[in-house]
């Protein structure tokens, strides 16, 4: 699948789920979530150190499945604190997680 269907498809979604295997590193975490972001797209992640550090109140984390269903439900039912995360998560990767100059 080509990168821009992808986009297309993350810009779908109202909130993905993300569920993290590498915890203990501050620095990796799955592409996908800076994407997400970047789509517009709230994410509710399983805590790591990397979400804590790049994006501490920024991606929801939750630490259990019924911390996960408040959150959702929060961001399905409450159309301004969908937009507020939709638009703190575009505007961090946007400012601190993209770059002007080419990658050589």
């Amino acid at each position: 699948m080509a990168f821009t269907e992808i986009v297309k498809l993350y810009k779908k979604f109202k909130v993905f789920l993300n569920v993290n295997t590498i915890i203990d590193y501050p620095t990796m975490m799955s592409r996908r979530v800076y994407e997400l972001l970047a789509c517009g797209t709230p994410v509710v992640a399983t805590p790591t150190k990397a979400i804590g550090a790049q994006f501490f109140d920024i991606v929801h984390v939750a630490n259990e499945f019924k911390e996960a269903n408040v959150i959702i439900d929060k961001l399905l039912s409450d159309e301004f604190y969908w937009e507020k995360s939709s638009h703190l998560g575009y505007r961090e990767v946007m400012t601190k997680h993209t770059t002007s100059q080419p990658v050589r």
